[in-house]
């Protein structure tokens, strides 16, 4: 199936083009992007990092689209940024809400322009950040020495060509890419002012101080400072620099509200315990546990004061949340939700003060915490985990589709209206299909989605379902049935899929509407994390996820578990490749093999006796001994009518480890590869245990 151009966007994109009598292509990048979004302490400054580029770059992208038009505008796909549109047109005083603009945009301009226009998009873009520098600043301290910092810290590169129509389109393009690419490696380094004093969040930051010549204990007695302490949510020791406190506070600042905060890393791993809480509180009992818990919260709360840091519930648990106290419950940050926060000093570690309550209160608390898990374990609801995950995603070799090198693009068919078509597709998947499946249909909470690009965070249970809806997504493997998108391999009918009825607007509701088609593929890193590990630390790791993923050979998840977690391994997991040759979905079998693990029909043991046995085996031995050794772990599979044991072992071995260890073959030799197969399988393991849940 070849990627078609719609006749309207062409004929859009013809009359724009000829409205310029001499055109040039207009390449524009600003950074730093993966750094700055991931230098955070807590999960809120992944958002507000995301949010500010985003802010800056559609202030840069105005002047260039006042030149021309959206029908100039070749990426990002303007036609469903209605929100942005309408702030440069001055129907709204603000960006919406959900901005999410990549750092990068493509445009036609008039070629005797495009230097000018180039430097008005640079002037636009720093004087945006300058003046939500300035704005924070007025409000946190405007007499502070360091707040000019900022003033250096973006990294701008463009590169305008004039374009030619008897040249081909991609290969113009592609000239103006690699110009950038050159700009950006020949850009002189500005060396910035600073003041000396690390920021903790971004250490090439200087932190803010209280005059020029601040000593070390001036410095350590006003971070030391309360109410700057309170303002900002420091934890011990924290200092930030005039980037990082515009962070952390411009969209405060700006929308003169505070803002609700983002979901923790605690309430990610309990989502999935508030989940089954709330779809059981039919039961009387629960609900007078629930109740009973919530007054000793509200009553521990009081000890936090202002300092009382509260969320904003995920938006799948304020859909269920129907009463007051389900309401209540949902926005409840996950740390109340472990029975060890109920203690003196549990409780200043989960919330970075030293606050301790009356030690009666706390144990009051705990209790009636345990009285509500144990009655939600008998109505089938697994105990708070300790465990989310974060997602990486990035479509693959999307510089052969713009270049119009990929297989999808008939020969010769790329051009401008083609490019368009494809920021169409990918505006389709990243603002229409990414924030449902994230935050609607799963227990996420998308930091980005910008093009090909996703950031999100999934709750323990939901990890493995999110990565394949999203990799299904991205191709129109998803059909929409009632109230959520089904995963579907088989090849599609069109190129087209069906958005949800509440997508965002710029798209009429259950109209289909393009996606690159089944011939794209994308791989993802899946890092399974401790809430209390470092964010840093976690996000590297998803990184280092989605780089082996395409390393390994791209269209494929990394699905990587930390040492904490018992794991330690990084195994990558195929998807499946297309129409012609299509293996299962191996996020299938992982799942059942999972489910066996934590039903007990599958001894974690096996993991170990295999690995101990299959390296010294040649490999026409390896299937048959993985299979025997299966069968002395396996125990008690439910039998279907007329099964016996070892026919339902068999059953059980087909429909998780076969595959799995199937899709591991060398692709040049055939020959399995255990290793891969087992790193796997201990993946399963770790998903099987139930994520450390906090009984």
């Amino acid at each position: 199936m070849t990627f078609q151009t719609p006749g309207a966007l062409r004929a859009e994109t013809q009359q724009a083009l000829a409205r310029i009598a001499r055109p040039a292509l207009l390449l524009f990048t600003l950074g730093p992007v993966q750094d700055f979004i991931a230098a955070a302490r807590r999960t809120s400054d992944l958002r507000a990092g995301s949010y500010l580029l985003s802010f800056v770059t559609a202030h840069a992208l105005r002047p260039v689209w006042q030149a021309g038009g959206t029908g100039a505008v070749l990426f990002p796909d303007l036609e469903v940024e209605k929100g942005v549109v309408d702030f440069w047109e001055g129907r709204t005083s603000r960006l919406p809400a959900d901005l999410a603009l990549p750092n990068r945009f493509l445009a036609f301009v008039p070629a005797e322009k495009a230097e000018a226009l180039a430097r008005d998009a640079e002037g636009a873009a720093r004087q945006a950040l300058k003046n939500a520098v300035e704005q924070v600043k007025q409000v946190f301290g405007s007499r502070l020495f360091g707040w000019n910092e900022a003033d250096h810290f973006l990294e701008i590169a463009w590169a305008a060509a004039p374009y030619d129509a008897a040249r081909p389109y991609g290969e113009q393009y592609v000239a103006v890419e690699q110009a950038v690419g050159g700009a950006k490696a020949l850009r002189a380094f500005e060396a910035a002012p600073s003041t000396g004093f690390r920021d903790s969040l971004t250490p090439m930051q200087g932190a803010l101080v209280p005059h020029e010549h601040a000593t070390q204990r001036a410095v350590n007695a006003f971070w030391s400072n309360s109410e700057a302490r309170g303002r900002l949510r420091l934890r011990g020791g924290e200092q930030l620099s005039a980037l990082s406190i515009t962070k952390r506070l411009f969209r405060e600042v700006r929308e003169q509200r505070a803002e609700d905060g983002f979901p923790s890393t605690a309430s990610l791993a309990t989502a999935d315990f508030k989940c089954g809480v709330l779809r059981a509180l039919t039961d009387a009992d629960l609900q007078d546990a629930l109740d009973a818990f919530l007054s000793a919260v509200a009553a521990a709360q009081q000890a936090l004061g202002e300092n009382y840091i509260r969320e904003e519930p995920l938006p799948l648990l304020k859909r269920l949340a129907a009463s007051p106290a389900a309401q209540t419950f949902a926005a409840l940050p996950g740390d109340w939700l472990f029975a060890d926060t109920f203690t003196p000093e549990g409780f200043g570690r989960a919330f970075g003060l030293d606050v301790r309550p009356d030690a009666a209160l706390l144990a009051t608390a705990r209790q009636r915490l345990q009285s509500l898990t144990r009655l939600a374990a008998v109505l089938g609801v697994a105990a708070p985990s300790r465990y989310y995950a974060v997602i990486q995603f990035d479509g693959d070799r999307m510089g052969t589709w713009l270049s119009g090198e990929h297989a999808a693009i008939d020969k010769g068919a790329m051009d401008a209206a083609t490019h368009r078509a494809i920021s169409q597709a990918l505006a389709t998947f990243a603002r229409g299909l990414v924030p449902f499946l994230v935050e609607k249909q799963f227990l996420g909470k998308l930091v980005y989605s910008g093009g090909d690009d996703v950031l999100c965070f999934v709750s323990f249970d939901d990890a493995l379902p999110l990565l394949a809806a999203l990799r299904a997504a991205f191709s129109g493997h998803v059909v929409w049935e009632g109230e959520r998108y089904r995963v579907d391999w088989s090849p599609p009918a069109s190129p087209d899929v069906t958005l949800p009825p509440d997508a965002r607007s710029g798209w009429p509701a259950g109209v289909p509407t393009r996606v690159l088609g089944p011939q794209a593929t994308a791989s993802a890193g899946l890092y399974l994390a401790h809430q209390q590990e470092p964010l840093a630390d976690v996000l590297d790791a998803a990184r280092k996820a989605e780089k082996a993923a395409k390393s390994s050979g791209r269209n494929r998840a990394c699905l990587s578990v930390g040492r904490r977690s018992g794991g330690g391994v990084m195994a990558p997991l195929p998807w499946p490749t297309g129409p012609d040759a299509a293996p299962a979905d191996l996020t299938a079998p992982l799942g059942a093999l999972e489910k066996a693990i934590r039903e007990n029909h599958l001894s974690a043991g096996f993991l170990y006796d295999a690995r101990a046995t299959v390296g010294a085996l040649p490999p026409e031995a390896v299937a048959p001994e993985l299979r025997r050794l299966f069968g002395r772990r396996v125990e008690r599979v439910p039998r279907q009518a007329g099964e016996s044991a070892d026919q339902a072992a068999t059953r059980l071995w087909n429909a998780t480890l076969a595959p799995l260890l199937d899709a591991t073959r060398h692709p040049d030799t055939h020959m399995y590869q255990p290793g891969k197969a087992l790193d796997l399988v201990q993946v399963a393991v770790v998903f099987g245990k139930g994520g450390d849940r906090d009984r």
